[in-house]
């Protein structure tokens, strides 16, 4: 399991960075579940800054 932030910019339309699920498993194969998931901390942030910035946090799991 991998938990990283993702940063949006303008309501998630651009992305700052991508996760490879793929590159972290070992192969896509060995992808079992990717969530996105907006915290309580990136939903403050995100009205803030009226939605211009808006972060998220992933995780992936692997299976073995």
């Amino acid at each position: 399991t991998q938990e990283t932030t993702e940063h949006y910019f303008v309501s998630g339309l651009s992305q700052a960075k991508e996760t490879n699920a793929a590159a972290v498993c070992g192969g896509a194969s060995k992808v079992a579940k990717v969530e996105v998931q907006t915290r309580l901390l990136d939903g403050v942030l995100g009205a803030i800054t009226y939605g211009i910035y808006t972060p998220r946090a992933a995780k992936v799991y692997c299976s073995k």
